[in-house]
C-alpha cells in the first residue's frame, strides 16, 4: 500500500490490513555515471519497498530523499543535507505521523 496513494477514509482499514508496520525508503539524488539518472538510489529502494510490502503486508511511507555524502557534491545534480538537518526531519516526520499508529 503507498501511503501518497490513498484517500483519507482508506487510513483506518490500511492500519488494520498492515498491522501497523511502515516501510520508510530513504534515497539519495546523486551522480551514477552517464547512463543513469541522478534518482537512481530513490527509484531503487522505492520499488524494493513496493515489492517487500507485497510480501508481507507493509504500509509504504513517501520516499524521503537523504544525501549526505562527501565527495559526491561537484557533481551536478547530486543534493546533499547535511545529516543533522535531515535526520531531525526524518524523526519528525515520523514522529508527527506516529499517532496514526505506523
Amino acid at each position: 500500500m503507498l501511503w501518497e496513494n490513498l484517500r483519507e477514509e482508506e487510513f483506518e482499514n490500511a492500519i488494520k490490513e498492515s498491522k501497523g508496520l511502515c516501510i520508510l525508503p530513504v534515497g539519495c539524488l546523486e551522480k551514477h555515471g552517464q547512463h543513469l539518472p541522478v534518482g537512481t538510489d530513490v527509484i531503487h529502494i522505492t520499488e524494493i519497498a513496493k515489492r517487500a510490502a507485497e510480501i508481507e503486508t507493509a504500509m509504504v511511507f513517501p520516499t524521503m530523499y537523504f544525501g549526505e555524502k562527501t565527495g559526491a557534491g561537484e557533481f551536478k545534480g547530486t543534493v546533499i543535507f547535511f545529516t543533522g538537518i535531515k535526520t531531525a526531519d526524518i524523526k519528525g516526520n515520523l514522529q508527527r505521523n506516529l499517532p496514526q499508529r505506523f
